[in-house]
């Protein structure tokens, strides 16, 4: 019996949306706004970066994000869109090395995410 749920394509598409965070600069982060209705325990505007964004674009909270209200950042997946802008887009300068770039990369981010 053949499976049409899979084919040769299955594993390049899923590669090719699959996220790689490391290769990221927190985009999520700081592109996408959030507020305490949503899922989420505070307020935060597009374009800033999150209270638990560290220096080194990992999350300070990760471990326990559903323990601290932060159930949208669990549920979300830009499905590879973030690591494409950092890397592919703008050749790994992030915004913080480049502060005019936030809101430009956010756009970006955005607009890519729109059409993965």
């Amino acid at each position: 019996m053949i499976d049409i749920h899979k084919n040769i394509y299955d594993n390049k598409l899923f590669e090719e949306l699959k996220i790689d965070c490391k290769k990221c600069f927190g985009l999520c982060c700081v592109a996408l706004y959030f507020s305490a209705s949503d899922g989420f325990p505070i307020d935060k505007e597009s374009g800033k970066p999150c209270i638990n964004l560290q220096l080194d674009f990992k999350c300070s909270v990760h471990n326990s994000l559903m323990k601290r209200g932060f159930k949208g950042c669990t549920a979300y997946d830009c499905f590879g869109s973030g690591q494409k802008v950092a890397q592919v887009t703008y050749k790994g300068i992030d915004w913080m090395q480049s502060s005019e770039l936030t809101n430009q990369m956010s756009e970006v981010f955005f607009n890519y995410e729109t059409i993965t």
